[in-house]
């Protein structure tokens, strides 16, 4: 091979390479167990929150896909740029989405989960998490919000968070409150607001994993 044809060659094995990119990396599965009661409905389901930091080389648009399969049960979740959320935290792009859920309604599988991110080469990287938490026997205590003459009151073994929704389902206040009565200037925030309704979070500490979310709830009128 002549000197000319070996740099031809360099060139084409350089330009293949740039072309293919690098793999996608999974740096952490931030997930959570959530169990959503709707009180006009008397019920309550399960969902799966995640969040998966991703990092590629090429470029945070690279990313194309993300899968979540629980292999035993043959349930898989496949979510893209259309279907995902994308926060940025930390230097870091995260992708996934805040209530995944069975198609059949019925509670999730336990057990191991993977995590697949493809970017548009075909790069892959895997992951994985567990569910451990016991599927609930019987509807645990939910936190609730009672309105009596323009008061709000917040029921709950624990402290919580409070977040308001607009009418598009925008977050447009979130506050760390106690059980009780709900400061006037709270009440106040929420209702001058573009919160249309309200959801209670509640983490539970006895090692389940499991948090507990109630609502929605309608703001009434100031009296």
């Amino acid at each position: 091979m002549t000197i000319r044809g070996g740099f031809v060659v360099a060139l084409a094995i350089l330009f293949l390479s740039s072309c293919s990119g690098s793999p996608p990396e999974i740096l952490f599965v931030d997930r959570s167990l959530r169990l959503i009661e709707n009180p006009s409905k008397s019920s309550a389901e399960e969902s799966l929150r995640i969040f998966v930091a991703i990092r590629d080389p090429d470029g945070s648009a690279d990313i194309e896909s993300l899968v979540i399969a629980h292999e035993n049960s043959e349930l898989v979740w496949n979510l893209d740029p259309g279907t995902w959320s994308t926060v940025s935290f930390g230097g870091d792009e995260w992708y996934g989405h805040t209530r995944l859920e069975h198609p059949q309604n019925a509670p999730l599988p336990r057990g191991r989960f993977t995590v697949i991110a493809e970017d548009g080469a075909g790069g892959r990287a895997e992951s994985e998490f567990f569910l451990t938490a016991p599927v609930p026997e019987e509807m645990p205590l939910f936190p609730a919000l009672v309105q009596v003459d323009g008061e709000v009151t917040l029921i709950s073994e624990a402290p919580l968070s409070l977040r308001a929704y607009s009418s598009a389902g925008e977050l447009v206040l979130s506050r760390a409150v106690a059980p009780g009565e709900v400061p006037a200037l709270v009440v106040d925030n929420l209702r001058t607001s573009a919160a249309e309704y309200v959801y209670l979070f509640l983490d539970q500490h006895d090692g389940t994993g499991v948090n507990l979310i109630s609502g929605p709830f309608n703001l009434a009128p100031a009296q």
